[in-house]
């Protein structure tokens, strides 16, 4: 089987086993707080201007987690009005966001691992933490939850800090090194 097939074939998989897992939440409504957290956000981008992002207490005042659920409203929301079909949108911007969580997780994997294991089992590990990720039952409440967006943005931006951490110290390059803390404090404004 030529390698290309092969890793197609398991990114195939992957991406089948985690739509398995969250489909259900996509084709549902509004849930629990859903309604309250998108009220909250959509006044607060109504009346706060500038300030808004700090003024959401239902994401508990995280100016990004705000942010991120003020860019689903503009995408999703027709007036500030949603329909019960944006609910399985405005979810799916919670899963895009855990995909680059997940490919976050493979990267300091893979950069973790290669300089013992060698790069072939350095990858495999890396898509193996990766898929694990995606499929974990214990994230799906986590994308499924909206005032829980602030935790995904925290988890795929500390993520990538850590890549971008390991990849600028291995490479001795300062403009990695700039990266991964820019991207932890976008974690630290995203989630406690």
């Amino acid at each position: 089987v030529p390698p290309l097939l092969k890793r197609f074939s398991v990114l195939a998989l992957c991406v089948l086993v985690a739509w398995y897992a969250h489909s259900p939440l996509l084709g549902a409504g509004f849930l629990g707080s859903d309604a309250a957290v998108l009220d909250d956000i959509d006044r607060a981008y109504q009346e706060g201007g500038a300030t808004a992002p700090w003024s959401v207490d239902a994401v508990d005042h995280r100016p990004l987690a705000a942010t991120a659920l003020g860019i689903s409203r503009s995408l999703h929301a027709r007036g500030g009005i949603y329909t019960p079909g944006d609910a399985g949108r405005v979810r799916l911007d919670s899963l895009l966001m855990h995909v680059v969580a997940a490919f976050g997780v493979r990267s300091v994997v893979i950069r973790s691992m290669r300089p013992w294991t060698g790069d072939d089992h350095a990858r495999s590990a890396g898509a193996a933490a990766g898929a694990f990720l995606m499929v974990h039952p214990l994230l799906v409440p986590v994308v499924a939850h909206l005032p829980s967006r602030g935790d995904v943005v925290g988890l795929a931006a500390s993520a990538w800090s850590v890549a971008f951490l390991l990849r600028g110290r291995q490479s001795r390059n300062a403009i990695e090194l700039g990266v991964a803390f820019v991207l932890a404090v976008v974690a630290a404004a995203s989630s406690p």
